[in-house]
């Protein structure tokens, strides 16, 4: 890092399943975060540009809630997920260090929280999370959709807001969350899917009560807990407002995502 002005610490493991142990989630994202951190503090780095997540702001994840750059998660809520624990973990570790520094040369901290993310594959690779999801979808292999809702993120979106976060002096010691101006349901990405002549996707609901069962058996269902039968809404006014943005439609992040899909499938 020695000469370099600002950095992006973006890695962060995500696996759509409940670990036996949430250290196999947590460690890793608190851990790398600290030591991305403390090199970047040492080689004199002006601003480290951190990749959270809109997880990392679902309050009680009990209730349906509004979500903004003073949200956080509780890690200590009844449902929540191994994943969200590691996220929230992971930035207030963060926030703690750039708040601890004494020294007259402070660095400096902004934090990405984006949503689900969706669009284009740069890599082809469609094991993720995002992109097996979608597969799945498109090719009628996800017979029943949870009923939740959240702000959806496009990663062109995401890339975008973390060049400029870089750039802006006013985007230091903020969050930014970064996905559309209102929470979606899965049942709407369906329907947009549908619209468009996908025919082997299914728009049907399952039960909040089915998947709450599963999610004692199934690890997959367990790491959904957290969201069903709920809505998170995310405010974006003040992302918008900073970098004088729009989100990508979700239409279109929907479209490219299936089409960046079916050419890796092709």
């Amino acid at each position: 890092m020695k000469g370099c002005e600002f950095v992006m610490h973006v890695a962060s493991p995500f696996i759509n399943i409940e670990p036996k142990d949430e250290n196999e989630y947590i460690r890793p994202a608190v851990d790398g975060t600290m030591r991305a951190l403390t090199a970047a503090k040492s080689a004199g780095v002006k601003r480290v540009v951190l990749t959270s997540s809109m997880v990392s702001m679902l309050g009680s994840v009990d209730n349906s809630i509004q979500i903004d750059s003073e949200s956080w998660t509780n890690v200590k809520a009844k449902n929540v997920s191994a994943y969200a624990k590691s996220k929230t973990l992971a930035e207030q570790a963060a926030w703690d260090f750039i708040n601890a520094q004494s020294d007259a040369s402070k660095m400096e901290l902004t934090v990405v929280n984006p949503g689900p993310v969706f669009g284009p594959t740069l890599s082809g690779d469609l094991s993720g999370a995002s992109m097996s999801m979608f597969t799945k979808m498109v090719q009628g292999r996800m017979p029943m959709l949870p009923q939740a809702s959240i702000n959806i993120s496009d990663v062109r979106d995401i890339a975008k807001i973390h060049v400029l976060a870089l750039e802006s002096e006013k985007a230091a010691g903020k969050r930014f969350i970064v996905a559309t101006e209102k929470p979606y349901a899965f049942q709407e990405l369906a329907k947009i899917l549908k619209a468009n002549d996908y025919k082997k996707v299914s728009d049907k609901l399952a039960p909040n009560l089915l998947l709450k069962i599963m999610g004692y058996i199934d690890k997959e269902a367990k790491s959904m807990r957290p969201f069903i039968g709920k809505t998170y809404d995310g405010d974006v006014s003040s992302t918008m407002e900073r970098f004088d943005w729009k989100p990508i439609d979700l239409e279109k992040t929907v479209l490219d995502t299936t089409k960046s899909i079916e050419s890796r499938l092709n």
